[in-house]
């Protein structure tokens, strides 16, 4: 168990100019900016990523955990 996966800390990202943010919520990776949206190829962009393990610690996670 670990700050990211169970307090939801947030990491940087250096993809997206350095502007984007990402934090893992139950069993996903949201990345996301200030205003919730990155303009990639001219479209509002706002992706999530299924996850089954923590990336830091290595816990599996669920869609019903946190």
């Amino acid at each position: 168990m670990c700050d990211y996966c169970n307090k939801h800390k947030e990491l940087l990202s250096i993809n997206f100019c350095g502007r984007a943010k990402m934090r893992i919520i139950k069993n996903e990776v949201d990345i996301y900016d200030r205003s919730n949206t990155i303009k990639f190829f001219s479209r509002i962009y706002y992706p999530t990523f299924k996850i089954n393990y923590c990336p830091m610690c290595g816990r599996p996670l669920n869609d019903t955990s946190n």
